[in-house]
């Protein structure tokens, strides 16, 4: 991939495919897909057209499923995971 291409897709604007869109995601096509089903916007022209997503509309959704720890479980997740190995030793 050539580097204007690299930058243009991390700079998260404009509307792209597949390829730039698991590029920027990480993702494969497969979940993409199910993100639409999910709510994600796209675009397609024509019946059978290429399908267009905007990176800020990635952005958002991905936002709404953000994930936010408690404090307090994710030490005692800490905590479970040392007293397993402490156990093993």
């Amino acid at each position: 991939m050539n580097n204007s291409r690299l930058q243009f897709i991390s700079s998260g604007n404009g509307w792209r495919g597949f390829k730039d869109l698991e590029i920027y995601t990480g993702l494969k096509e497969r979940r993409i897909r199910e993100m639409f089903k999910e709510g994600l916007p796209f675009s397609r022209i024509e019946n059978k057209g290429k399908i267009l997503v905007r990176f800020i509309d990635v952005d958002e959704f991905l936002l709404k499923h953000r994930v936010q720890h408690d404090e307090n479980i994710f030490k005692q997740e800490v905590n479970n995971i040392v007293n397993k190995i402490m156990v093993e030793i």
